[in-house]
């Protein structure tokens, strides 16, 4: 009787865990594009202890009978098994179906056998509410997954917590109006991370009447925003407005705001209405942003205004109108802080950055010298791994949309 490879391979234990691809060991894994920077969630396999007899192997990922991702052939015991559009409110069951080929002179002698094991994607938050998060442990190596607006809200429960949270679908924001004082939709715990992972929050409003008070999504205080952007979204406060209000040492990075309107008394913006901490490789572009108090903010393309030694680096900004006493194409104010490296659409304001008046390192472009790679390369900025030449839209002054080609982030660019 012919010995089977599938015998030694049953007895091996397939040591799986859920986890954003390269969790451990390994770092971050990147999807197949080349300069990506998003993650994936999925499983990673390896053979424990792998088969003597061979080292040829192929990794299945079955959703019910429907496989969904594979590694066909490989020569290595441990893989990373990717699930693609991973729904993060209703986590499925999964098999893992490895199977061994007979190799080298074992060919003759031997036939390829299959092992199978189910695991689960579901681990979560332990709160007892319906839009808990379902995947994940709120961990670096293992964050929350948020995929509905429900998920995204439910962040405010972990506030006071350092938790770290990957977004797995664009989210639909819709309408949202108060008359209490309010100041952030979303408020991100002291050192926590919010990686939108090329996704987008788009479609929706956030209105706040009441005296003293900002409408923004998010509250990154502390904290980190990276990959995310904002579309088709309008903000009115007493305060401030704009997607994002910042506060000391924190960071939004990789993020842009499309067709943004934001009015407030003092500071708006298509991004960060109020900076303290670390702007890096954003860009906005649309939207008509408007001030309407002579005080130390404003109407600015990146932010209102900026403190706390506050820095703004490699961006740039084509808002369709900026309507305030002291409107800029970058920082409408610095109370403290620099920007570096950045460029604006020329027209919309006379200055970079507010009050020196400074169109060094905030320099005006015509539209099409957007185009210009090299004027960004000799910026410092890294079309490498961050950045790389495509097109951007959005809808002028007058209603009429606007194509041109323009510097944007890989992490957008479908992988």
């Amino acid at each position: 009787m012919k010995h089977l490879i599938g015998a030694a391979l049953a007895a091996c234990l397939l040591a799986l865990a859920a986890l954003p691809a390269a969790a451990q060991e390994g770092a971050l894994r990147l999807t197949a594009q080349a300069g990506s920077a998003q993650r994936q969630y999925g499983f990673h396999v390896a053979l424990d202890p792998a088969s003597t007899r061979t080292k040829d192997y192929t990794y299945e990922l079955l959703e019910g009978e429907r496989v969904i991702a594979s590694r066909e052939h490989v020569a290595d015991a441990a893989c990373f098994l990717p699930i693609e559009n991973i729904d993060a409110a209703n986590p499925g069951t999964y098999t893992v179906r490895v199977t061994a080929y007979p190799s080298g002179e074992r060919a003759g002698f031997d036939r390829a056998a299959s092992a199978s094991i189910e695991a689960s994607a579901a681990k979560g938050c332990s709160c007892a509410t319906a839009d808990r998060f379902q995947i994940g442990s709120g961990t670096e190596a293992d964050p929350y997954l948020v995929g509905t607006l429900g998920q995204l809200l439910h962040i405010n429960q972990h506030a006071t917590q350092k938790c770290y949270y990957m977004q797995t679908a664009d989210i639909i924001f819709g309408d949202h109006t108060y008359s209490q004082q309010k100041n952030e939709e979303v408020k991100l715990g002291a050192g926590s991370v919010y990686d939108g992972n090329g996704h987008v929050i788009r479609d929706g409003s956030v209105r706040c009447t009441a005296a003293n008070s900002s409408a923004a999504i998010f509250g990154v205080k502390g904290s980190t925003l990276r990959n995310l952007g904002f579309e088709e979204l309008s903000f009115s406060g007493t305060n401030g407005a704009g997607p994002v209000s910042g506060d000391t040492t924190s960071v939004v990075e990789y993020c842009y705001g499309k067709d943004i309107d934001a009015s407030a008394n003092n500071h708006a913006s298509p991004l960060v209405h109020w900076a303290e901490g670390r702007i890096e490789n954003c860009y906005t572009v649309g939207g008509q942003l408007t001030t309407t108090k002579d005080e130390s903010y404003g109407a600015g393309g990146i932010t209102g205004c900026m403190s706390y030694s506050s820095q703004i680096d490699k961006t740039y900004a084509m808002p369709a109108k900026l309507t305030s006493p002291k409107p800029a194409g970058i920082a409408a104010y610095i109370r403290s802080g620099t920007v570096g490296n950045s460029f604006y659409l020329k027209g919309v304001a006379s200055y970079g950055s507010l009050p020196s008046g400074d169109n060094t390192n905030a320099a005006p472009l015509e539209l099409s010298q957007f185009a210009d790679q090299s004027r960004f390369e000799d910026a410092g900025w890294d079309f490498e791994n961050v950045w790389v030449m495509g097109e951007v839209s959005y809808t002028d002054a007058s209603g009429n949309a606007v194509t041109a080609t323009a510097p944007v982030l890989r992490v957008f660019q479908g992988g």
